[in-house]
């Protein structure tokens, strides 16, 4: 299926729901979420399968309305204070098989009204994963090192710095030479685009192509969680 760019009232859809973030005015708007943006994004989803297997062959784009890469709009608000029912952006996590079973690398992207963000890697593992991330990258210097460095990250793209811890985890020194990889929680690379990127027609191209600058990323943290890439 080819896909040639989402259309301009994907995202002004999005700005009205933004501006009138309630059940009444979803509901009576709910067959225009659906017609201009849930199914051009399924439609997204479905084109983007095949190509992301030259990703690699354990990634998944799953069109399925439930249960899939696209994520529910629906918030979660019992334990906030943002009492808002529904999220103003549009996101997909393109999972690793192994991923639901236990932890594994994956791609993301997420669609607003103002911009468009895609990244991969792995979002807040649990300790032990960090563990066995943090003592690959020991283990592997050289090669974290050209991957921590590496053009696709440092040019339009940036590793994920939020929530890290203040001291060296357990085991490693403050001289350690990746003392502040060491200190993340996350091991994840994100770019943000313009929002007008989306309609064109080699969007879906686009995203390929920062999804496979960030296979040796994704690739090192398969490997040092033991599984396959």
């Amino acid at each position: 299926m080819s896909f040639t760019g989402f259309k301009p009232d994907f995202t002004t859809f999005l700005e009205e729901l933004t501006a009138n973030n309630n059940r009444d005015w979803f509901q009576a708007n709910k067959r225009r979420y659906q017609d201009e943006v849930q199914q051009p994004f399924l439609d997204f989803v479905v084109a983007l399968a095949g190509p992301l297997q030259t990703v690699s062959p354990y990634l998944q784009a799953d069109s399925r309305k439930t249960g899939g890469s696209m994520m529910r709009i629906y918030r979660d608000t019992r334990f906030s204070k943002d009492k808002t029912p529904y999220k103003t952006h549009i996101s997909a996590r393109f999972l690793h098989v192994e991923g639901k079973e236990g932890v594994a690398p994956g791609c993301f992207l997420r669609i607003r009204s103002e911009d468009v963000v895609v990244g991969a890697g792995l979002w807040q593992p649990d300790n032990v994963a960090l563990t066995k991330i943090r003592r690959h990258i020991d283990q592997e210097r050289e090669a974290w090192g050209k991957i921590s460095s590496a053009h696709s990250i440092e040019a339009g793209c940036g590793m994920y710095d939020g929530d890290m811890l203040k001291r060296p985890p357990r085991g490693f020194t403050p001289d350690h030479p990746f003392v502040e990889d060491l200190k993340r929680k996350s091991f994840a690379v994100f770019t943000t685009w313009p929002v007008e990127r989306i309609y064109c027609e080699d969007f879906l191209a686009e995203t390929l192509e920062n999804y496979r600058s960030t296979a040796p990323l994704m690739s090192f943290l398969a490997k040092a969680l033991g599984v396959r890439f």
